[in-house]
């Protein structure tokens, strides 16, 4: 592993935080159980799931057809391999990792023979860095160069294409990776070239025409023909139905989300910082759910909560903001809160018990997971279904969030970004730290952090605290208590030695949330509580609105999701509606003005979201007077 966290180098603007190394961060507790349960679930399936690995791979020199679908499966390894320290994962990773650095063609290409996708070369960059990161083997680095250099001097000639297009941010992301680590001044030449060829997504947030479901806006078979009409989409020319589907598609809206943010650091402007703010708000207003989450099947779909949310682009927002949050101080913290939300929520609910199956789409409202004939807009009807799929950026997601939980900060320090029991391990204050984070977060509201340093050192270690926490307090190790509101960060700047413990105590009350359609759903903290359905189920109920709300828990050990009883429950009253039917193999859209029977109310357990397969997450609401 490298030992510094990777800062920007002028001109770019400074960044307070930057992320740590892959692999700098273990899981423990409740989150090693989970990716435990990943991590054996991948190497039990990995010939199916992944084909090739033996050398039939075309990334290994074999006949095998498999130029994206290869690297995404490496990216989702490589995350959770090096997270989790899995000799099998991590040795295979560095297998494709050498076969590409040593067959690397003179000109700087990299890939099998005759590949000519842009998109799966800007993504092996994530892979190399991710094994550049966690190895620190210098080769990966003379790779990218090299085949950055490459990109410099063809791209005029040889444009993106497709998703590499609509996916540009993660090409610029890793020029100024390796920028930031060597200076090269032809990185910030190539990032205005890639930036003219890129799909516009500061222009898209900034003013999101995208106000309405895809199907409504246009007809996929409409969009498809258009497409066919127009022929390959191009950087330099971005034919309008070829634009639309790319800027509607959920997985690409995902990458398109830190974008503005990474062009930010090259063409600073009022657009590029706003445009994420912007974006994000109109997202949820128009196409959000209660999971926090935008809908996309396999396009924006709207604000319906029996729209189906692609488990890919779930995992690519938490990377992007990730990403985001390292990238300058102009992306405040309320970010962690999404991606706490997106990983304790619609990770584990897309995921069998096993963790060998899962699902392509998921919904907020979901009664049935087979497979259907549904009101998607160009989704298979097996995509609810929980079955064996191939490896890919979905399955990096938990191992991202990880990653993710803490940075580094430029005044020497660390920063909790994210809760959940893990070890953080790098360098602060000029010696070895190591952060164990304790406590049953996020199904309990207090963190135990246990600092331990051999030599004394003076750093700040600061704490996020998540918006929904009212009244939080932090526990210095002098038993001092510090008082802080939501959305703040608190820092505690000392001479640390030996071990010292600060506590972190978060107030976990139900909260009733408001979503589209006068909708509701009821928040604990990170997680968003459900009601868990058996096959066959009543589910058309309606919360009461302003009915009072109990939290029930007990002291019981967290588990993995979907593992054990889960000793937390809201209890809330509903009462049942009459005019809420189904469509197809979905619930209909919750009804505005619901029909019910005020004389009978009935008291329903709501348990998180994670540990459902079928479940209501977002409610119709009664008014009982």
């Amino acid at each position: 592993m490298i030992g510094r966290a990777v800062f920007n180098k002028t001109p770019l603007p400074p960044n307070r935080f930057a992320p740590l190394p892959l692999g700098a961060v273990k899981p423990c507790g409740w989150l090693e159980e989970q990716l435990e349960i990943q991590r054996k679930a991948v190497l039990e399936t990995l010939d199916a799931r992944f084909p090739g690995t033996d050398g039939a791979s075309g990334w290994l020199g074999g006949n095998l057809k498999d130029e994206q679908s290869a690297v995404e499966a490496l990216a989702g390894i490589a995350a959770l391999g090096y997270t989790t320290g899995d000799e099998t994962l991590m040795s295979l990773v560095a297998k494709f990792v050498r076969w590409t650095i040593e067959n690397q063609f003179q000109s700087g290409d990299i890939g099998p023979a005759g590949l000519r996708d842009w998109w799966p070369k800007i993504l092996m960059l994530r892979v190399l860095q991710m094994y550049f990161g966690a190895t620190a083997d210098r080769e990966a680095l003379k790779a990218m160069d090299k085949f950055l250099r490459y990109e410099l001097s063809v791209l005029p000639e040889d444009p993106l294409m497709g998703l590499a297009v609509a996916r540009a941010g993660e090409n610029l992301q890793a020029a100024l990776f390796l920028y930031n680590l060597t200076g090269q001044a032809y990185l910030l030449k190539l990032t205005e070239l890639i930036r003219a060829q890129a799909l516009d997504w500061t222009d898209e947030f900034t003013i999101f025409p995208h106000i309405r479901p895809t199907a409504k806006q246009q007809p996929w078979k409409k969009l498809k023909d258009g497409m066919a009409r127009e022929g390959a989409f191009s950087g330099i020319d971005q034919k309008v139905n070829g634009r639309e589907y790319q800027l509607t598609e959920a997985t690409n809206v995902a990458f398109g989300l830190k974008t503005p943010g990474i062009i930010n650091l090259v063409k600073s402007g009022f657009k590029e910082v706003g445009a994420f703010k912007l974006g994000w708000a109109r997202l949820m207003k128009q196409h959000g759910v209660a999971l926090n989450m935008f809908t996309g099947d396999n396009h924006l779909a709207g604000a319906n909560p029996a729209q189906g949310i692609s488990v890919e682009s779930v995992s690519e927002t938490i990377v992007s903001l990730g990403a985001l949050i390292g990238t300058g101080d102009e992306f405040g913290w309320e970010m962690a809160d999404v991606m706490e939300c997106l990983a304790y929520n619609a990770l584990p609910a897309a995921w069998s018990e096993d963790g060998k199956r899962r699902q392509a789409l998921e919904q907020t409202n979901q009664i049935d997971a087979r497979d259907a004939a549904r009101p998607f807009y160009n989704a298979r009807n097996d995509d609810l279904c929980y079955m064996e799929r191939p490896l890919g950026l979905a399955d990096a997601g938990l191992a991202q969030l990880t990653a993710s939980l803490w940075y580094a900060t430029s005044d020497d320090g660390l920063a909790a970004v994210g809760y959940a029991p893990c070890v953080a391990s790098f360098v602060a204050g000029g010696e070895r730290v190591r952060v164990t984070v304790g406590g049953g977060y996020p199904f309990g509201g207090q963190v135990r952090l246990t600092v331990e340093v051999k030599k004394a050192a003076e750093f700040p270690l600061y704490l996020r605290i998540p918006g929904w926490a009212e009244q939080a307090i932090v526990t210095l190790p002098d038993g001092e208590l510090m008082q802080m509101r939501g959305g703040e960060i608190a820092c505690v700047r000392r001479r640390w030695s030996g071990e010292a413990e600060v506590t972190l105590d978060l107030p976990m009350r139900p909260r009733f949330v408001r979503w589209a359609r006068q909708t509701g759903a009821v928040e604990l903290g990170p997680l968003v509580m459900a009601l868990n359905l058996d096959t066959g189920e009543d589910w058309n109920w309606a919360l009461i609105d302003g009915e009072p709300m109990k939290k029930v828990e007990d002291t019981s050990p967290a588990r993995a999701f979907k593992h054990g009883e889960r000793a937390l429950t809201v209890l809330a009253k509903v009462v049942r509606v009459g005019d809420w039917a189904k469509e197809g193999a979905n619930c209909a859209q919750p009804p505005v003005a619901p029909v019910f029977d005020a004389k009978e109310t009935f008291v329903v357990g709501l348990t998180p979201f994670g540990d459902s397969d079928l479940r209501i997450a977002q409610f119709p609401v009664a008014e009982v007077k």
